[in-house]
């Protein structure tokens, strides 16, 4: 279970990965808030991947199949809960099932995930240049 510590670190990187399941076309400055957000974090990208596939998509998937989904974005005291309970209630199961449902959960997503990706390598590659 995360610490509340973790989950202070935890919730704007959570917030800023649902976007990717808003039910609108994320434009440029969309994807590179999100990669700043990311970047910030400190997280690595396996970490991040397995937020995005293990925490996020299982709350928010189901918008992007719904006829009428969430544009504006999700409340992030409900998203937030969301998570958390998931998180508390999963076991071997529910991880397992995750796995199965991996590509219907994140399909939709995976151009602006690659790209937010894309974004946060090289904002991280600018951070570390400055510094130099």
């Amino acid at each position: 279970m995360l610490s509340e510590a973790e989950i202070a670190v935890r919730r704007p990187v959570w917030v800023a990965l649902s976007e990717l399941w808003l039910d609108t076309v994320l434009q440029d400055r969309d994807l590179t808030h999100i990669a700043r957000v990311l970047r910030d974090s400190g997280y690595d990208r396996e970490t991040l991947e397995a937020i995005l596939v293990e925490e996020v998509a299982p709350v928010v998937y189901r918008n992007l199949y719904s006829v009428a989904g969430e544009w504006i974005g999700f409340d992030e005291d409900w998203l937030c809960g969301e998570i958390r309970g998931a998180l508390r209630r999963r076991g071997r199961l529910g991880r397992w099932l995750l796995r199965c449902r991996r590509r219907m959960m994140t399909r939709p997503v995976l151009e602006d995930w690659q790209e937010v990706l894309r974004r946060h390598d090289a904002l991280a590659e600018d951070a570390k240049r400055d510094s130099s």
